[in-house]
């Protein structure tokens, strides 16, 4: 299940008590411009999915989606409020309370289509992408790739973590092959009689064959997939203990988290650069 859009009559209180105007304490910026655009944000207090800012997995769907979970903010202070550690959900709950009583008596009127517009903006992106590889995707059936838009953030770091291990086994796999290159072909044409006496003496760095790409596959590509093993791992441990701060009694995220430090703190003093 995709998460559940606010439904029309709460996006029509949720404007009308704005003052279309960004919630985040002196802050002047707009929601709708001049021209009935949206250019500010409906943002979830608690977050709408898990591994948002806030999530409470206490809450239900209906929950999550209405008004009392929901503020009106610039993409500035948007960004700015995803810090929870400063903005907790009773910091931003009191935002919204004291902004909009200021426009009590000051309903500010929103056009009914640019309404509509705000809802398909917000529920529409993930349902089309869903729609999008399960029905029109362009490849046969056999060789699509499928992509899971309910996927959770520990599987897709789990899945990152993989695929850039299996990655470096196979350029460990071709720096292999690119090292014998130049013996294994002149293995191959002495075994139909060639001659080769004028080849064999060519100077390593005249010879095409003699381990091209070594610099490439034995250096350049171990140093970068290790590293970005390493700042997959770093990332999901500073995710993990942002998650974990919400959602305190959360058994496989503290789990998961343990796995990680422990990992951690071998790579923190064995991982170096191959030269």
């Amino acid at each position: 299940m995709t998460r559940k859009a606010p439904k029309l009559d709460t996006l029509r209180a949720l404007f009308a008590k704005s003052g279309n105007c960004c919630a985040f304490p002196g802050c002047k910026n707009k929601i709708i411009n001049d021209k009935n655009q949206l250019i500010g944000e409906v943002c979830h207090i608690e977050a709408a999915e898990e591994g948002g800012e806030r999530y409470n997995p206490n809450q239900t769907d209906e929950e999550r989606r209405h008004y009392d979970n929901l503020i009106l903010l610039c993409h500035e202070h948007h960004v700015e409020t995803n810090d929870i550690q400063e903005y907790t959900v009773n910091k931003l709950k009191n935002m919204k309370k004291v902004h909009e009583a200021k426009f009590i008596n000051n309903n500010f009127e929103l056009d009914e289509q640019v309404l509509k517009s705000i809802l398909l903006q917000i529920n529409e992106f993930w349902q089309n992408i869903e729609f999008l590889n399960k029905y029109k995707h362009q490849a046969p059936e056999d060789f699509k790739m499928e992509i899971d838009v309910n996927k959770k953030c520990i599987q897709i770091f789990d899945e990152l973590q993989n695929n850039i291990e299996n990655l470096s086994n196979m350029l460990n796999d071709i720096a292999k092959f690119n090292s014998t290159l130049w013996e294994d072909i002149v293995k191959f044409l002495e075994s139909y009689n060639i001659d080769l006496s004028n080849v064999k003496n060519i100077p390593y760095y005249e010879n095409p064959y003699n381990s091209p790409f070594w610099e490439m596959l034995c250096i350049g590509a171990p140093n970068l997939t290790n590293q970005s093993i390493i700042l997959l791992k770093q990332f999901s441990i500073k995710y993990l203990e942002l998650f974990i701060q919400q959602n305190p009694t959360n058994t496989e995220a503290i789990k998961k988290l343990n796995e990680l430090r422990e990992e951690f703190k071998g790579i923190a003093v064995t991982s170096s650069y191959i030269d």
